[in-house]
């Protein structure tokens, strides 16, 4: 496990950012989008400098492979990965390692549970599932939040 941010961000880069962030101290959690390259970047900028140095920001990992023609016309994403990566060397925040989108799969079957889905752009809820997955697996999500995961599995098998 590793000590846990003031605030962690997550984001789905594109021509519509959707990001959710975590404030453990204060059990906060928001999602929103914004459009737009240099406005994702104000956003992280934003978030990122209420964290007093100790913030963190994560994204799903963007690979192009051989015949991904739709990424070759459309550079957003990278763009908003690389305005971010300059603004948490400026804030002084962390990279959090890069995770598969699969891996949001996790997050996705507990959004509900923890409270955490709102209804909006898909990039959002990606957004928020890639944040709860990254908590669940470095055991940094509460354990008020791991109780309704537990509760509701337990009523599952009941």
């Amino acid at each position: 496990m590793t000590s846990q941010p003031s605030l962690t961000l997550w984001l789905d880069p594109g021509l519509e950012t959707g990001w959710a962030a975590w404030r453990p101290s204060a059990g906060l959690f928001t999602s929103g989008y914004v459009r737009g390259v240099i406005e994702a970047g104000e956003l992280a900028d934003e978030m990122l400098s209420l964290a007093d140095e100790n913030g963190a920001v994560g994204w799903e990992a963007f690979t192009i492979r051989p015949g991904s023609s739709r990424l070759a016309l459309d550079t957003t994403a990278l763009e908003v990965i690389g305005v971010v990566k300059w603004v948490v060397h400026v804030t002084g925040s962390l990279v959090l390692p890069q995770l598969q989108p699969d891996s949001r799969k996790l997050g996705e079957k507990h959004l509900r549970t923890v409270g955490w889905h709102r209804p909006g752009p898909d990039h959002v809820t990606s957004a928020a599932s890639h944040l709860l997955s990254y908590l669940l697996q470095e055991r940094q999500l509460p354990a008020y939040l791991l109780g309704k995961i537990t509760r509701k599995q337990e009523q599952r098998e009941d």
